[in-house]
Parts: structure tokens; sequence; C-alpha cells
């Protein structure tokens, strides 16, 4: 399975990339430092997979860029600050990424509430729901160091594809690639926007760095 994975996520971000942009020479320690993370926990992806019935090799794909832009900024990440903020005040006053899978806290409340609003997602996905207390802080407090661990990333990241799916039931895809293209522009852009946006949002241009940067940029 580690051997797939990497066979998988070689042959779509080197030889299916837009442009043909071998990503692995562009970025090659970090994405070598993503694919060793991906082969070090394929039982976590693997496994949740199968629980949520979701394609274990889609959802390594949708997070690898995101393996790739934590490696190449961990060293200056710093959220302490921004983690008693949103603690204190919630995402209206910090809403930042966080852990591998480079996820915000309104990402996750907004699946909070696509869950709580759909009754067939909510008993695949109880847990997400549950909480130790009903005190908004603590609450919050929770939500982060959900935030900070792989299993609780890896549901999240399942809840995401359940959702995507749930959303846009006719949606076809012509190509594995294709579909983890429609995917990941739906993760790192928005899901809540139309197909035909996210499709036409799968080559924009403002990976690893974000919108305000104005140097070169690659497609995520």
């Amino acid at each position: 399975m580690q051997k797939l994975i990497a066979i998988s996520l070689t042959c779509l971000f080197t030889f299916s990339a837009p442009q043909a942009v071998k990503y692995d020479v562009l970025f090659a320690d970090e994405y070598k430092s993503a694919l060793n993370y991906t082969a070090k926990n394929v039982d976590a992806f693997k496994e949740s997979g199968i629980k949520y019935n979701n394609d274990p090799q889609l959802l390594t794909s949708i997070v690898f860029p995101e393996l790739m832009r934590y490696s190449l900024i961990k060293d200056v990440l710093e959220t302490s600050a921004l983690e008693l903020a949103y603690i204190d005040g919630g995402c209206e006053v910090a809403d930042f990424s966080i852990g591998r899978f480079q996820m915000k806290p309104s990402f996750v409340e907004d699946l909070e509430r696509q869950i709580e609003a759909n009754d067939s997602l909510k008993k695949i996905y109880p847990t997400i729901l549950s909480f130790k207390s009903s005190e908004p802080k603590a609450i919050r407090t929770e939500r982060l160091k959900r935030l900070s661990a792989l299993n609780w990333q890896v549901i999240y990241l399942n809840c995401f594809v359940s959702i995507v799916k749930n959303k846009f039931p006719e949606q076809t895809f012509s190509s594995p690639s294709d579909k983890v293209m429609f995917y990941s522009s739906a993760y790192n852009g928005g899901y809540h926007k139309s197909s035909k946006h996210i499709v036409n949002n799968e080559s924009a241009k403002y990976y690893p760095y974000g919108t305000k940067y104005k140097g070169d940029q690659y497609s995520y």
C-alpha cells in the first residue's frame, strides 16, 4: 500500500501536473518530506478511508500540497498568540492554518455546521459534534487540540470529502487526476461555490504562498 500511494502521487504530481511542472524537482526537499510523511502514516489514511467509504489515495492526494507547504514554512510557524486570540474571540478575531493539513478553525467550524444540518452525515460523523464542554471557549480550545492531531485531521479530511460528494452527486470525472483536481480545488478554494467555479479555480496560481504574494506561483 505504501509503494502504491508513493507511485500514484509521483505519477500525479510529476507527470500529470499542469504545464508539466515537475514539482518533485522544483520543491525537491518538501516533496520528499511530504512523500515520507504519507508513507509513514499510510495506515491512518487507509483505515479512515475504509471506515468512511473514501478512497485513501484521494485523501492523500488532496492534502499532499499542504504537506509540502507545511515542510516549506514550518520553521516560521508561530501560532501561540493566534491560538489564544481564537480561543477568546473565535474566527472573527483570529483564523489561521494549523497542523500538517493546514486546516483553519473556520473550515472545521463549517464542517460541523454541515454535519449538523445533514442527518445522514451526522450518523457517519457523530464525534465531530461531540465536545467535553458546552462552554464556547472550552469548545474552541478542544477544537484547536483536534486540529493538531493526525487522527482528527484525517477525520476532518474524510468529512470534507463526504460533504463534497453529497453536494455534487452528479459531478463526473474523466480520470483519477481529474477527480483529484476537483476535490483539491474545493479543499483549497472553498467547496461552497458552484462546481463550475471549483473547476475554473483549478488553474489559479497562488501556491504555495497565497494570494498576496506577487512572485511566481503554481496551481494547488
